[in-house]
């Protein structure tokens, strides 16, 4: 097959790869049509896959699931609601176990005190974080 053939390849096209490769549990292949994708589009249109993505992909490519467990969080963070901050939290522990598993304390650590210092005036959210950092790490997925 010519290779170059799959590099103009549109974005609808590597969603169905994406969605073919997570189907058929296969993280090379996701890792792979993600990152074409992630290069081609600038929007998130097409991340109504990302907990797939993630869920396939994280054993043996974790940091492709935390970017996207990142993502999200941050994602539920901007709308500025307690139950929007409830969600950020269940995707934040994901990244918190991953970065732990992978003996990355400190990063997410770090990570923590970012989101803390961009939202610092979000008392709800701060309130949560702090429950976040009480409770023990527990994969919710």
């Amino acid at each position: 097959m010519n290779r170059d053939l799959f590099r103009k390849i549109d974005a609808p096209a590597l969603e169905l790869l994406i969605d073919i490769a997570v189907e058929e549990n296969n993280p090379d292949e996701v890792a792979r049509w993600y990152g074409k994708l992630k290069n081609k589009e600038k929007e998130d249109k097409y991340f109504y896959r990302r907990d797939k993505i993630a869920s396939t992909v994280e054993d043996k490519y974790s940091e492709i699931a935390i970017e996207i467990w990142k993502m999200i969080a941050e994602e539920f963070i901007s709308r500025t609601k307690t139950e929007a901050y409830e969600s950020a939290s269940i995707y934040l522990l994901m990244v918190r176990n991953a970065l732990e598993s992978r003996g990355q304390k400190a990063e997410w650590e770090s990570y923590l005190r970012e989101i803390r210092e961009k939202n610092r005036l979000k008392r709800k959210l701060l309130e949560i974080l702090d429950t976040l950092e009480k409770r023990r790490a527990v994969n919710y997925h």
